[in-house]
């Protein structure tokens, strides 16, 4: 039988032994004959987790040369599906002057009927937003879609941001 368990940060893994693999977390120690390491890229190049033996330098290349950006997500809830009413396409183009400024909206409703539209930033001002507060970035984002769907749509009642960069076990998207 295996075992999830949560909310412990891996330290280090030491595979150094002919026989099993350690885990080292902030918490414990745990022993196994193997382990599946699926941490995130930004991690993996930030060289958080100490590997024993270092990770073959086939590997360490590849972590180096392997490239990732930022692609955020901000997701609005609105009381009603406003865009909706005469077309249900999935996803929505918006052009800014500013590259990766609200470039993409995913129209949550045409999957699960929910008025939720998903807005990407992406590249180097999805990094930059990270440094908005909530309310800026919504602010931000509610701009974005009067411009498209005209001042008088309704305030969003409920979102969910993500900011992958400055998440410690993502370190980017």
């Amino acid at each position: 039988a295996s075992n999830i368990i949560l909310n412990q940060v891996v330290k280090s893994i030491d595979y150094s032994q002919s026989k099993g693999v350690k885990v080292i977390t902030d918490k414990n120690i745990f022993s196994a004959l193997a382990v599946l390491v699926t941490l995130p890229l930004g991690v993996l190049k930030a060289n958080t987790v100490k590997f024993t033996p270092a990770l073959p330098q086939t590997k360490q290349n590849a972590i180096k040369k392997l490239g990732f950006g930022t692609l955020n997500k901000t997701y609005f809830q609105f009381p009603t599906c406003f865009w909706s009413e005469d077309d249900d396409s999935e996803l929505y183009n918006f052009i800014s002057s500013t590259k990766g400024h609200w470039s993409e909206w995913l129209n949550i409703h045409h999957y699960n009927q929910q008025p939720v539209l998903l807005g990407f930033n992406a590249g180097k001002y999805g990094k930059d937003s990270e440094a908005l507060s909530d309310k800026a970035l919504l602010a931000d984002g509610m701009q974005t879609l009067q411009k498209t769907y005209g001042k008088t749509i309704p305030d969003s009642t409920g979102y969910l941001i993500t900011r992958w960069n400055a998440d410690p076990y993502a370190k980017g998207a």
